[in-house]
């Protein structure tokens, strides 16, 4: 989509960085410990979340559709608004411009919810169902609540008609909105539209003739010779305790690779492998990639490593910037940045914290460097941790 919008002048701030630095201000009664912290609830309760509230109400950021008086309503997120009307147009409920026959109360803003502004709109009607994906159902246990609260006969449904976990489809929506008409209001729907699509060719069943196909690796991708490489030397050594990490590189967990058995977190890969070191005869391996390295693996991860004198394998994929958060500058990266301290190589922070055997790669692409070198740090006498660091370019 493309669009245009208004906007102002950029403003001065009030307090600008060479201010409050001139000048420090320190509060005692926002310090976060107790007794002010309990203060500080009782503000959020008494003050800050009416205002939050009236300000949602006065902005008018949560919408009301459709007509004022009916027997039913749809109160939704307002992420689902598209698929719910598509259901209703289905139905026969709304229209190509999205006029609905159905009164919905759709929430830009899903905290904090505005109990006056939610039974105004349940004022008059019989049973509203609430679409909210994903669980626990947030949404519908406190419009539940505020309905008990306020006496109101008003029926609420919800996650028993809607999946309690999810993709909220366009078909899961048709399916859940035309039983909820169906059972709340039938009277609503037009005659026609009751079963719709009933007279469509049924589909066949291509589950077992069509290969799902998950997210992978780019065509050429610099990261697929490394797992072809490991996959060879699995070939030799058996099947190892590979643990993943956040990443470009977690797609090895899926066909035709299939390395990778678990992730904990953003740069947690080796972290996640102690539990595996030593003892076994095999050594463990784990994959982290340069934004997880320098987000928390150097200290989580390789410290741990270094610290407990791991006898594991760790591979760092680098591509010299963080690429899992928008393609930030890290420490290592390459480029020259005049703000930013960069061009500090991982192998360097590594020798830094006592990890010696360190070997680099600046090309992938010779698969079978890649293999000689995965299969030294398994079967080396050299004292661990170890670590490889093939370097890339970005996918």
């Amino acid at each position: 989509m493309t669009g245009s919008f208004p906007t102002r002048d950029n403003r001065r701030p009030e307090l600008t960085v060479r201010e409050a630095l001139s000048n420090p201000q320190s509060d005692f009664s926002r310090v976060v410990l107790p007794p002010m912290s309990f203060a500080h609830e009782q503000d959020k309760i008494d003050n800050r979340r009416p205002a939050a509230e009236a300000f949602i109400r006065d902005h008018k950021l949560n919408e009301v559709f459709g007509p004022r008086e009916a027997p039913v309503g749809l109160v939704l997120q307002g992420g689902m608004y598209n698929s719910v009307i598509r259901a209703l147009q289905r139905l026969g409920l709304a229209d190509i411009h999205g006029d609905s026959r159905v009164p919905l109360y759709v929430l830009n803003v899903t905290y904090p919810l505005v109990p006056d502004e939610f039974l105004s709109f349940c004022e008059g009607k019989d049973q509203v169902l609430t679409i909210e994906e994903g669980q626990p159902e947030f949404i519908e246990q406190q419009l539940a609540t505020c309905l008990y609260r306020a006496g109101s006969a008003v029926k609420l449904r919800g996650k028993d008609i809607l999946p309690m976990a999810g993709e909220y489809t366009g078909q899961v929506m048709l399916d859940g909105i035309g039983q909820f008409l169906r059972e709340a209001a039938p009277g609503i729907l037009p005659a026609q539209i009751l079963a719709p699509n009933e007279e469509r060719p049924p589909l066949p069943d291509l589950s077992k003739t069509v290969p799902i196909r998950p997210p992978g690796f780019c065509t050429g991708c610099p990261e697929r010779p490394i797992f072809a490489a490991m996959k060879l030397v699995q070939k030799e050594t058996g099947k190892l305790q590979i643990s993943a990490d956040i990443g470009c590189h977690l797609f090895a967990a899926l066909p035709p690779f299939e390395i990778g058995g678990a992730t904990m977190g953003y740069g947690l890969g080796p972290a996640a492998n102690a539990a595996f070191d030593g003892g076994g005869e095999r050594r463990p391996v784990a994959i982290i990639g340069d934004g997880g390295f320098w987000h928390n693996g150097l200290s989580s991860s390789f410290t741990n490593m270094a610290f407990n004198k791991s006898d594991g394998v760790a591979v760092i994929v680098d591509n010299y910037y963080s690429a899992a958060t928008g393609g930030q500058d890290v420490m290592s990266s390459r480029a020259d940045n005049p703000t930013k301290s960069t061009q500090n190589p991982i192998s360097r922070a590594l020798k830094g914290i006592g990890i010696n055997w360190v070997r680099q790669v600046d090309r992938t692409y010779d698969v079978g460097k890649m293999r000689d070198l995965l299969r030294e740090a398994l079967t080396t006498d050299a004292p661990g941790p170890r670590a490889s660091s093939p370097l890339r370019n970005a996918c």
